[in-house]
């Protein structure tokens, strides 16, 4: 239950328009501007315009779910939930923006990429392939901050 509450809060919060209009309005510009540079960088000629990342054969919008924070604040929820020292609670927040928010910016560079360069491709890595690799890594940063940081060592102090 507790899971449920901090995940709607926090979700939330990414909703509401002063935190969508600044911080996240700006994460959305970021995210275009470092994946034009990159995709540049890479041999794409690309420019960013606001939210957008354009390319020669394509573009692509990035949306507040382009941005990693959804999963990241799923992630932190469920940390947060776990019951644990709150010094390693904060240690899980901070893996969980840590992990997934540059795994989010090589996905939508992927992407852009993929919409310039492969369109055939995009739907089904956008649709299937990244989501599913999103979940592993949710799992997979929670399963490892549980076993390594969460759980009090065999005589150590409990949480």
């Amino acid at each position: 239950m507790l899971y449920l509450v901090v995940a709607f809060a926090l979700s939330n919060l990414l909703l509401w328009e002063p935190v969508d209009a600044g911080p996240v309005a700006l994460l959305r510009e970021g995210i275009a501007d470092a994946a034009a540079a990159v995709l540049t960088l890479l041999g794409t000629a690309s420019t960013a315009s606001g939210d957008r990342v354009l390319m020669p054969h394509g573009a692509v919008r990035i949306v507040n779910a382009c941005t990693g924070l959804d999963a990241s604040v799923l992630l932190a929820a469920a940390v947060l939930a776990f019951p644990a020292r709150w010094s390693a609670r904060l240690i899980g927040v901070a893996l969980a923006f840590g992990v997934l928010l540059p795994l989010n910016f090589v996905r939508v560079l992927t992407l852009a990429y993929s919409v310039d360069a492969h369109p055939e491709i995009f739907e089904t890595t956008h649709l299937y392939v990244w989501p599913t690799v999103v979940i592993i890594a949710c799992l997979g940063v929670l399963l490892l901050w549980i076993e390594h940081v969460a759980l009090p060592r065999p005589g150590g102090s409990a949480p």
